[in-house]
C-alpha cells in the first residue's frame, strides 16, 4: 500500500530501493539526463504539419453519414407508424421525465398588473413536485369565449420572460384576443438560482449538462416544462385548448420545433432564428441544451419538423445570422419535411421566411407571427395587425413572480436520482457474484459510450526517431480510424533493448507534452520503463482543432462533447480507442514485457483509462491521477471537463464501480477531485471507494487497490515507485 503520510524524503528513499531491487536491472537515475528530456520540446512534438480542423472535419465527415436514410412514406398510416416510433426514440434522447400520469401542478396566481386593455397574471406552479415554475399570462380583459393562446418561450435571454421583446409580443397577441403565456425557462430568469447575482445569459454549461449523468438532460427539462406550460393552460377556463400555439426565437425557436413535435396537442409551432440541419452544427458553437443526444443515429430536424405535421408551420430565419441558422439551411430542411405534409394534402401550411436581419425575434417578424396568428388560431385573414410603436415594457422587478427559496433545481434532482441509483448497485456477495455482475455491467457501458470502429483497421507510421543520450525516442502517429490523428512518443531506455521491460502507456489531459514537463516521462524512462506518451483525440497536438467556446464560463472540450453528443458517440469511448490502439502498439514491441503494461492517466485522461482497462484484460495495473472521485455531487459542477458529464453514466455506474471493474489488478488513486476539481483526502477517498475495496477483498486482493495523496510536484516520482515496487 502506499504510504501517504510519508515524507517527500521517505518517498524517495523507497523510489530508490525499490529501483534497486528491480528485476529489470539497475540504472542510476540521471537528474541530468531527466532535466535535459523534460526541456527538449523535440521529443514531444510529433506532428510537423498539424491541420487547423482535423477534428472538425472528422465530426462533419461522421454527421455526414448520419442518420439512416429513411424513405419518405407513401402513406400517411406508414408515416403514423414511423411517427410513433420516432417520437419514442425522441423521448429516449431527451431523458426520462412523467409523460403519463403527471404530477399536480399546484398552480396559483401570486399578482396582477392591469395594462389597460389586458391583465398579466403572475402565476406560480409545479412542474415536477417542489420544482416551481414562474410565469406570466397576459390575458385580454375583453373575451367572448374560450380564447385561443400563445405560449411564447424563451431563448437565451438573460431576463428570460421579462425580456422586453417578449413582453411586446405578448402585449400584442393580447390585444389581437390571444392569452399570452410566457415562462422562465429552467436556469433562466427568475429560475437563474446564481445566488442573488445579477441574470446573465443562459447556456447551461455544467449546470445544464449534469441531468446527463442520470436519466434526463437540460433539453429534456425544457420540453417537458413546455408540455406543463401546455397542461396549465388546458386547466383555465378563458383558453380553448384546442387551439394553442408556441413560438420563440434562438433556444425558443429550438423549443418551438421539438414542443409540437413531441406533443400533438398544440395547433403548432413558429421556430425564429433556429431552424437548420444537426450536419450544420459542426462547427458552431451549441448550448448543451440543444442536443438530444445521439439523434443523428435515428435522425435529423426535418423529420423532426415533420413531425408537427399536418398542423401548420411557420419558420423563420435571419439572412444575417451565424452560419449555422442561415436561411438556405432551413429551406433545405423545410423541402423535406414539406413531403410528409404533402401526405396529408397541406402543403400549404408549411413554408419558410427569411428577414434582412442578425439573430432576433424584431418587430418585422413579429408582425408575420401575427398574422400567421390572425389566420390559424382566429381563423381571420383579413385582420392587419401592427404593433405599436409605444407598449408599456416594464422592469423585472415588476414582473417577479416569487420563486420559493425552497425549490428544486435541476441540480438537487440530479444529485436526488444520482445518490438513488449509485445505492441501487448492491456490494456483490462473492467473487462468482461479482462476475455476473460486471458483465451486463460492461455490456451497458458499451451501449452508452456508443459504437466503436475495430481496432483492426488502425493505422500507424513511424514519423522518426530520436536519439536523446542513451534513450531512443520513437515518433508515431496512429489513425484509429480515418481522419482522427493519435500523436505518440515511444521512449525505450537503453536497458530495455536488452531484455522484455516494463511499459506504460501515458495519458494525461492536456497531453504527452504536460506529462514531459512534469517530468513524470523522466522518472519512468529513467527507471527502466518503457514509456508511450499519446495525445488522445482532441488533446495535445491535436487540440484546438474544433472552434473555440466563445461565451461563458471556461469548459474544457465543450464543442468535442457537444460534437459528441450529436453522433452517439461518447467523447470517452472514442478516446479508450485511442488507447487501446496505443496497447496495441505496445504489444508489437520486442522490447515489452506484455504481462506489465500499465496505464498512467490524469485528469478527464485518468478516466478514459479506467474505462479503457475495464475493458482491456491486457492492462495489469492502473494508476488514476486526479480522478473524479464520485458524480453524486450535491453542488454544482465545475472544472471538470463536461466531457466527464457522459450521458446516463450514474444508470450504470459511479465511479467506484468503474474502479471495481479492474479487480484484481493492480490500481493507484492518487490525489482524486471532487466535482469542483478540489482535493479529496485520503480517507475520504477510501470512503467513497467502498465498493471498489469490498470488491477487491472478495478477491483476496485487498492490497492490489491504493488511495494515496501527495503534492503535485511529487506524483511523478510516487507513480514511478508504485509501478516498479511489488504489489
Amino acid at each position: 500500500m502506499v504510504d501517504t503520510g510519508r515524507s517527500w524524503a521517505v518517498s524517495l528513499c523507497r523510489l530508490l530501493l525499490a529501483l534497486a531491487c528491480w528485476s529489470y536491472g539497475e540504472r542510476p537515475a540521471n537528474s541530468a539526463e531527466q532535466s535535459a528530456m523534460a526541456d527538449d520540446e523535440r521529443l514531444s512534438q510529433v506532428l510537423r504539419d498539424r491541420p487547423d480542423d482535423l477534428m472538425l472535419d472528422y465530426f462533419k465527415q461522421l454527421a455526414a453519414e448520419l442518420p439512416p436514410e429513411h424513405d419518405v412514406p407513401d402513406s400517411v398510416d406508414a408515416w403514423n407508424e414511423r411517427k410513433a416510433a420516432l417520437r419514442e426514440r425522441l423521448w429516449q434522447s431527451l431523458g426520462r421525465f412523467p409523460l403519463v400520469d403527471r404530477p399536480p401542478l399546484n398552480a396559483r396566481i401570486t399578482g396582477r398588473i392591469d395594462n389597460g386593455d389586458h391583465v398579466v397574471e403572475k402565476v406560480l406552479y409545479e412542474s415536477l413536485p417542489g420544482l416551481y415554475v414562474t410565469a406570466l399570462a397576459y390575458v385580454p380583459k375583453q373575451l367572448d369565449g374560450p380564447a385561443p393562446a400563445v405560449i411564447c418561450v424563451n431563448g437565451h435571454w438573460a431576463e428570460s420572460k421579462t425580456t422586453p421583446l417578449i413582453q411586446k409580443r405578448c402585449m400584442s397577441l393580447a390585444r389581437m384576443g390571444v392569452v399570452a403565456f410566457c415562462q422562465d425557462v429552467i436556469g433562466s430568469g427568475e429560475r437563474q438560482n446564481f445566488d442573488g447575482a445579477e441574470p446573465t445569459t443562459y447556456h447551461g454549461f455544467y449546470r445544464g449538462a449534469a441531468p446527463r449523468i442520470v436519466d434526463r438532460s437540460l433539453l429534456g427539462y425544457v420540453i417537458y416544462e413546455c408540455t406543463r406550460a401546455l397542461d396549465y393552460l388546458a386547466t383555465r377556463e378563458d383558453v380553448d385548448a384546442s387551439r394553442v400555439m408556441c413560438t420563440g426565437a434562438s433556444g425558443g425557436g429550438k423549443q418551438s420545433m421539438y414542443f409540437p413535435a413531441v406533443d400533438e396537442r398544440l395547433a403548432g409551432g413558429i421556430p425564429v432564428c433556429y431552424i437548420s440541419s444537426y450536419q450544420a452544427h459542426m462547427g458552431a458553437t451549441a448550448c448543451v441544451g440543444e442536443i438530444p443526444t445521439g439523434v443523428l443515429r435515428y435522425s435529423n430536424q426535418w423529420e423532426v419538423l415533420a413531425l408537427h405535421a399536418p398542423r401548420p408551420l411557420l419558420c423563420i430565419n435571419a439572412s444575417r445570422d451565424v452560419p449555422v441558422f442561415l436561411p438556405r439551411h432551413m429551406y433545405d430542411t423545410l423541402e423535406r419535411t414539406a413531403r410528409i405534409y404533402s401526405l396529408y394534402e397541406a402543403e400549404d401550411v408549411v413554408r419558410g421566411a427569411e428577414f434582412d436581419s442578425g439573430h432576433d425575434y424584431n418587430r418585422d417578424m413579429r408582425h408575420l407571427l401575427y398574422r400567421h396568428v390572425a389566420r390559424h388560431l382566429l381563423g381571420d385573414e383579413a385582420l392587419a395587425v401592427t404593433e405599436p410603436d409605444e407598449l408599456p415594457v416594464r422592469e423585472a422587478s415588476e414582473l417577479r413572480v416569487g420563486l420559493p427559496e425552497d425549490t428544486e433545481t435541476m441540480q438537487s434532482l440530479t444529485w436526488r436520482r444520482a445518490r438513488e441509483l449509485s445505492e441501487s448497485v448492491s456490494v456483490p456477495e462473492s467473487a462468482e457474484a461479482w462476475a455476473q455482475q460486471r458483465e451486463p455491467m460492461l455490456a451497458r457501458l458499451r451501449e452508452l459510450l456508443g459504437p466503436s470502429p475495430d481496432r483492426g483497421a488502425c493505422r500507424r507510421r513511424l514519423e522518426r526517431t530520436i536519439e536523446h543520450g542513451d534513450v531512443r525516442v520513437e515518433h508515431w502517429v496512429l489513425e484509429p480510424e480515418p481522419g482522427v490523428l493519435v500523436p505518440c512518443a515511444l521512449c525505450v531506455p537503453p536497458e530495455a533493448s536488452e531484455g522484455r521491460a516494463p511499459a506504460v502507456v501515458v495519458v494525461d489531459e492536456d497531453g504527452k507534452q504536460r506529462a514531459f514537463e512534469r517530468g513524470l516521462v523522466d522518472e519512468l524512462v529513467g527507471s527502466g520503463v518503457v514509456v508511450l506518451a499519446i495525445d488522445y483525440r482532441g488533446a495535445g497536438e491535436t487540440s484546438d482543432t474544433v472552434p473555440r467556446i466563445q461565451y461563458g464560463p471556461a469548459a474544457p472540450e465543450y464543442n468535442l462533447s457537444n460534437y459528441s453528443l450529436f453522433v452517439g458517440r461518447d467523447l470517452n469511448g472514442m478516446r479508450v480507442l485511442d488507447v487501446r490502439c496505443a496497447i496495441d502498439l505496445l504489444f508489437t514491441r520486442r522490447e515489452v514485457d506484455r504481462e506489465q503494461i500499465a496505464l498512467a492517466g490524469r485528469g478527464r485522461g485518468a478516466f478514459v483509462s479506467v474505462l479503457a482497462a475495464a475493458f482491456d484484460d491486457r492492462v495489469k495495473g492502473v494508476i488514476a491521477e486526479e480522478l473524479l472521485s464520485s458524480w453524486i455531487f450535491e453542488e454544482e459542477f465545475v472544472d471538470i471537463g463536461l466531457s466527464m458529464l457522459v450521458p446516463g453514466i450514474v444508470t450504470v455506474a459511479d465511479m467506484p464501480h468503474l474502479i471495481a471493474l479492474l479487480c484484481p489488478r493492480r490500481a493507484l488513486v492518487l490525489n482524486p477531485v471532487d466535482g469542483r476539481r478540489r482535493a479529496v483526502e485520503v480517507g475520504a477517498s477510501r470512503d467513497v471507494n467502498g465498493f471498489a475495496i469490498a470488491t477487491y477483498r472478495l478477491f483476496d486482493a485487498a492490497g492490489q487497490l491504493d488511495h494515496a495523496a501527495h503534492e503535485s510536484e511529487a506524483a511523478p516520482a510516487v507513480i514511478t515507485e508504485w509501478l516498479t515496487s511489488s504489489p
